[in-house]
């Protein structure tokens, strides 16, 4: 799943990470959300971060919990390339 945050973004990708992956790991019953990337255009001011999650309310826990609720979610997502399958 695809997340997209627009706003001031002061942030580097490395510091918009670690904040999010801080909001992943919770002892509560949240379902699972995994991140897989972040992307940051300061010049748009615009976050983008990529997620392996079961649902799409999983990332939408995971990024309030974080404190940017998502103006976006996309849950079709493809990547290219595809990743190789061993």
């Amino acid at each position: 799943m695809e997340w997209y945050q627009a706003g001031p973004v002061a942030q580097l990708a490395e510091a918009v990470a670690a904040h999010l992956s801080d909001a992943s790991a919770t002892d509560d019953d949240s379902p699972p959300a995994t991140l897989l990337m972040a992307l940051t255009m300061p010049t748009d001011q615009t976050v983008f971060a990529v997620f392996s999650a079961a649902s799409c309310e999983a990332v939408i826990q995971l990024c309030q919990r974080a404190g940017w609720p998502p103006d976006r979610i996309s849950t079709d997502v493809d990547p290219w390339p595809a990743p190789q399958l061993t």
